[in-house]
């Protein structure tokens, strides 16, 4: 089966959705109490502390969604259209938001100055803006950008810093847009998926050399101890480095896009967003045709996916006058 760019792009953006979906019917609970009450957790039934309907996403998908049309409006530079999706969304008053998203986008409404906004942040919440708030949301710059790696780089860690301050948060988005480039033009029935890692970071310490040296040595430690690192020792939680590692921890231990999702997911904690990093990962390199339409067909922004992954493969393939 041939795995084209149209196919890469809609299971990218697919497998946010339905990794965000599936996984948030589980969030802050532990791998015990998961067990406890649902065994394993395969199905899209909603639930969880926000009381999702079946289908329903949290600010992961909508975040990664507001992303994309951002790109869309203007992807020569797309910071302050992002920027204006953000709020948009903001001002919708949405049921699910993380401290430091929330924290940003309320300084930008006072200082109309996004990276004034992010270094406020950065200063009440004591140093601590390595969230994964901007992690899940960065994959379409990779679609978007695929042709021209060093920008792709440089918006990635643009979008990032819109919100989260700390350094390690761009070195964490910009690596996973890296490593979704090389399972984006990775060949069919590829085996050795940890060459993708170790060719990903490769770009990552080329075009983020500007980084302090402690950032990316700590990124690279890391990513070069996932494929051995024991389940045990995952961590499943809001930081972005553990999101990383706990969703690339999956890919590379199964085989197939739904294995990746139910193992990100029932590793509970922040489930939502492992199940999303994830999924992004499992959706570009399986392609779309590869996940279950019973997750697919009970997603409520199924209809708006599949619009915004047409134009961001027009955007990409140069069928359309935004270049």
């Amino acid at each position: 089966m041939t795995i084209n760019a149209r196919d890469r792009i809609r299971g990218g953006l697919f497998g946010v959705a339905i990794g965000d979906a599936l996984g948030a019917t589980l969030e802050f609970l532990t791998q015990d109490e998961i067990r406890r009450h649902f065994g394993c957790h395969t199905e899209i039934t909603g639930g969880g502390w926000l009381k999702l309907e079946p289908g329903e996403v949290t600010d992961d998908t909508q975040m990664t969604l507001a992303v994309t049309r951002g790109i869309l409006a203007n992807p020569q530079s797309p910071r302050e259209a992002v920027g204006k999706q953000f709020l948009h969304w903001f001002q919708s008053k949405p049921r699910d938001i993380g401290n430091t998203v929330r924290a940003a986008l309320s300084f930008y409404l006072e200082f109309q100055d996004w990276d004034q906004a992010s270094y406020h942040t950065h200063q009440v919440l004591g140093g601590k803006t390595a969230g994964n708030g901007c992690l899940m949301r960065t994959l379409p710059v990779t679609f978007a950008y695929d042709r021209n790696p060093e920008k792709m780089n440089k918006i990635s860690r643009e979008l990032a810093k819109m919100t989260h301050y700390d350094p390690l948060a761009e070195a964490t988005c910009a690596f996973y847009n890296n490593l979704a480039r090389q399972l984006f033009h990775s060949p069919e029935n590829a085996r050795d998926k940890k060459r993708f890692l170790e060719a990903a970071l490769k770009e990552t310490k080329k075009y983020c050399f500007d980084l302090p040296a402690e950032t990316l040595e700590t990124l690279e430690k890391a990513v070069l101890e996932i494929s051995s690192l024991p389940k045990e020792e995952l961590s499943p939680t809001g930081f972005c480095l553990d999101t990383l590692v706990c969703a690339i921890w999956c890919f590379l231990h199964t085989l197939t896009f739904e294995e990746a999702l139910v193992e990100a997911v029932n590793l509970g904690g922040d489930a939502d967003t492992i199940g999303a990093v994830c999924g992004g990962l499992a959706g570009t390199f399986y392609g779309y045709r590869s996940i279950p339409a019973r997750w697919v067909n009970i997603l409520k922004p199924k209809a708006e996916i599949d619009k915004l992954s047409q134009q961001l493969y027009h955007l990409v393939s140069g069928t359309t006058r935004h270049r």
